[in-house]
């Protein structure tokens, strides 16, 4: 018996692409990464994170940083905390 199982899956060229980059720089290829979430899968009996529908307003915050508005961008966690006033 093969000691490992094959998954075929489709997703989004840019995706792989931008997934690709992410996982080089952490030092993994796509089957590590798949191996890990599916283990993660497996310890939490069920997806390692939560999984719901975006409420309006977050939907457009996510728009409006995608087009590079109402973004504000800090120069440290301090700067972060100064500019919200904490």
């Amino acid at each position: 018996m093969s000691r490992t199982a094959v998954i075929t899956t489709r997703i989004d060229p840019e995706m792989k692409k931008r997934l690709d980059v992410i996982l080089k720089c952490l030092g993994l290829s796509m089957s590590e990464a798949i191996n890990i979430f599916c283990s993660q899968i497996i310890l939490n009996n069920g997806l390692p994170f939560e999984v719901k529908i975006p409420s309006k307003e977050t939907i457009q915050v996510l728009s409006d940083t995608d087009q590079g508005k109402k973004l504000v961008k800090c120069k440290d966690v301090n700067d972060l905390f100064a500019r919200l006033g904490i």
